[in-house]
């Protein structure tokens, strides 16, 4: 490199510069250059002086010469991304020198940026990629960033709500939907950085009207550094309404299984009273006929009774609280001690799981199978119950309650759940043939699902499959996963 003339303008000292930086005269000749530039772009010391032109750079800058004097005319810096014949990728800055308030020259300054620059692609790919994915889902979905500003939102939005993406996108979060219950949400959801399942709005939009929208929220941090939180959108409008109108109609069919159950009931509370006292006046095939005729009302009663928590059955699920299922088995074996004691059976019960349900269909759906169980015993052997759980992929968990009872043939094991279906004459075994329907109905309205499994002389075993997992007692019933398939 030449030695520095004193004269020189662009005399300056370039030998304690970090970056590949290169210095210009305004007539494009080398004036100077960093070590690392020596290394960066393939400069020697015999290129001092020489036109920027004729040096064969390493950099991929055809027009450089062009950017200079445009550099060199206007006084603006000027700044371009480029790439070295190995493809690596550097900022260069060009800059206007003055000495003197005179533009003598231009420094250019090359950065690496490589790393940053490959990260920043990668991501744009996988944002891309991602982004492709969004757009093809059938549900509503939208990006926000941590200024609940819409970033992105998928070709279902913009249908769905008759949006357009200029008056979408760059616009905060409450100008599309304005809910203060919403707005809050997701600041706490940035600053606890938990997801929200499940959470409903209820809104009126301008383009489409009153909607009940079910969102599904979480936040996301591709580059480690920016939150992102993708909202999946359903339109849950109808769905609420048939329900609402279920709800009338169960409580309506309710009232009326009440009302018919109080009515009907009043004449059979005398038929039997009148009966018992008859009882004491009649012999013979009098009294007979009698013990018959009490026998068919009280049955008729225990009916009614049976019917009536059958249609309740029917009604939304309401108080579901934690239920500790050992209490409730517990509880369900005092209330049977009597039946116990005189058949001598043994009865042996696992831990079970705490689950969130309504306690009083938990003691009704124990104590119709274990009192079923208990029934349709052999006459010359005590019945053995047993009574274990299993834990089930997805969730799930199966409590098995089995006895060595008189079994049934295996070709009535769905018939058994419907609604008085008897598999045993009157006079062998009492009963309304409602037990095991209302078991299979609790269970369902918990998306779980009852199966038997038997065959003659060899006891029955009893499957309820239910969704006895943790997080139940965290989450309502709307959350709750689909039944399996009966195996």
């Amino acid at each position: 490199m030449q030695a520095n003339r004193s004269d020189d303008p662009l005399d300056i000292d370039f030998e304690g510069i970090a970056l590949p930086a290169v210095l210009l005269g305004t007539d494009l000749t080398v004036r100077r250059f960093s070590p690392q530039a020596e290394k960066t772009l393939n400069l020697v010391s015999s290129d001092i002086n020489k036109p920027i032109t004729e040096i064969k750079l390493s950099i991929q800058a055809p027009d450089l010469d062009k950017l200079v004097l445009a550099v060199i005319t206007t006084g603006q810096v000027f700044e371009r991304e480029i790439q070295d014949k190995a493809g690596r990728w550097y900022s260069m800055r060009i800059r206007p020198f003055k000495k003197e308030n005179v533009i003598s020259g231009t420094v250019i300054v090359l950065v690496d940026i490589d790393d940053i620059k490959r990260i920043s692609d990668d991501f744009k790919e996988e944002r891309d990629y991602s982004t492709a994915i969004i757009d093809t889902l059938r549900e509503p979905f939208l990006i926000l960033k941590n200024d609940l500003t819409i970033e992105s939102a998928n070709r279902s939005f913009y249908h769905t709500f008759e949006a357009s993406p200029g008056g979408t996108l760059g616009n905060a979060i409450d100008q599309w939907c304005d809910s203060i219950e919403l707005k809050s949400a997701l600041n706490a959801l940035l600053l606890e950085r938990k997801s929200i399942r499940n959470f409903e709005v209820h809104h009126d939009f301008p383009r489409i009207g009153w909607k009940t929208l079910c969102m599904n929220v979480r936040t996301v941090r591709p580059d480690k550094q920016t939150d992102f939180i993708f909202i999946g959108i359903e339109d849950i409008t109808e769905r609420r309404e048939i329900e609402l109108e279920h709800e009338k109609t169960v409580a309506a069919l309710e009232q009326f299984a009440s009302a018919a159950s109080h009515d009907l009931k009043a004449p059979l509370r005398k038929i039997i009273a009148f009966g018992e006292r008859l009882r004491h006046e009649l012999q013979g095939a009098g009294k007979e006929n009698l013990d018959k005729m009490l026998a068919s009302a009280i049955r008729m009663s225990v009916l009614m009774e049976e019917l009536l928590q059958l249609s309740r059955l029917s009604a939304r699920l309401e108080l579901l609280e934690p239920v500790d299922l050992n209490a409730v088995v517990k509880e369900v074996l005092t209330d049977l001690e009597t039946l116990i004691e005189e058949s001598k059976a043994v009865i042996s019960v696992e831990s079970l799981p705490t689950v969130n349900a309504n306690s009083l269909q938990m003691y009704q759906l124990f104590q119709n199978v274990i009192a079923n169980a208990l029934k349709y015993r052999k006459a010359d052997i005590p019945p053995h119950i047993q009574i274990t759980k299993q834990k089930l992929p997805d969730g799930f968990s199966q409590i098995i309650i089995k006895d060595n009872g008189i079994g049934f043939d295996q070709k009535q094991a769905c018939e058994i759940f419907k609604p008085f279906v008897r598999l045993h004459g009157q006079s062998e075994y009492t009963g309304t043939g409602l037990g095991l329907a209302v078991c299979k109905k609790i269970v369902g309205r918990y998306g779980g699902d009852i199966q038997a499994k038997s065959s003659p002389g060899q006891g029955a075993t009893f499957t309820i499959v239910f969704p006895f997992v943790t997080d139940l007692l965290e989450s309502d019933l709307s959350e709750l996963p689909i039944a399996p398939e009966p195996r």
